[in-house]
């Protein structure tokens, strides 16, 4: 659908750079935001904030501020392989920036 409508208007089709996947390490479960999204809406989670999403909205609530998601992310850069990185990473960010 989206490139017939790029045709109709005759603009140019956008280029794609797939940069990999992050992973994250000792989550203790499957990050997925559909999942979530599903728990959310049956009552089984109280809400985005509920720690067990794994949102931005849930870091917050434990305690982990936007500087040290944006440092987190700063640090793992772009790559066009997948990589896994500890959790303890955004922790130990976190940590460096309230002290």
């Amino acid at each position: 659908m989206e490139k017939y409508i790029w045709d109709l208007f005759k603009w140019d089709h956008p280029i794609l750079i797939h940069t990999g996947l992050v992973k994250l390490e000792g989550v203790g479960a499957k990050l997925s935001k559909s999942k979530a999204g599903k728990e959310v809406k049956s009552g089984e989670f109280s809400g985005w904030d509920d720690p067990r999403t794994w949102s931005v909205q849930s870091l917050a609530r434990r305690g982990i501020r936007p500087e040290s998601i944006k440092e987190f992310v700063k640090r793992i850069g772009l790559n066009k392989q997948d990589i896994t990185i500890p959790i303890e990473n955004l922790y130990a960010i976190n940590r460096q920036l309230i002290d």
